[in-house]
């Protein structure tokens, strides 16, 4: 996936974009499946800066499957696993930094985590799937049964 393309989604249809958010073609997108969706409003013009961003980790890249633009000022990246990234509005190349420096030491695209909020530079908040959720949900409450006198 070169930083030059995506694809882009509107009113339902998609269409593969150059580099400055330039309809290219909206025709026989297939060959041009590996490359990430761009969703949103805003998406295609603000889409340059990003892949620029995004290239930076290439076996992170690898992984996506749509950059979603969120409000015209932050984006959401979401991994063909189902993975959502929060990005922050300002520091985005620090945050996919950090994002993959936790996916390569803690194997974090094999665990239970369906979103990785990365808007806060103090903090990392995971949430679970649903079913990772409910395991630690009946975990807790066993522990707090066994406590009980």
């Amino acid at each position: 996936m070169g930083a030059a393309s995506s694809k882009k989604q509107s009113e339902g249809r998609f269409h593969l974009i150059d580099s400055a958010g330039v309809v290219i073609t909206d025709e026989k997108l297939g060959r041009y499946a590996d490359l990430p969706l761009v969703i949103g409003d805003g998406a295609q013009t603000a889409a340059a800066s990003l892949m620029t961003v995004l290239a930076r980790e290439p076996d992170l890249l690898a992984d996506v499957r749509a950059a979603v633009r969120v409000g015209e000022r932050r984006w959401d990246i979401v991994f063909r696993n189902g993975l959502r990234a929060r990005l922050p509005e300002e520091g985005e190349a620090r945050a996919w930094h950090r994002l993959a420096t936790l996916v390569r030491n803690h194997d974090l695209m094999a665990r239970a985590v369906h979103v990785v909020d990365l808007r806060k530079k103090d903090r990392l908040i995971l949430r679970l799937t649903d079913e990772a959720a409910e395991v630690h949900r009946l975990r807790m409450s066993l522990s707090d049964q066994e406590g009980a006198v």
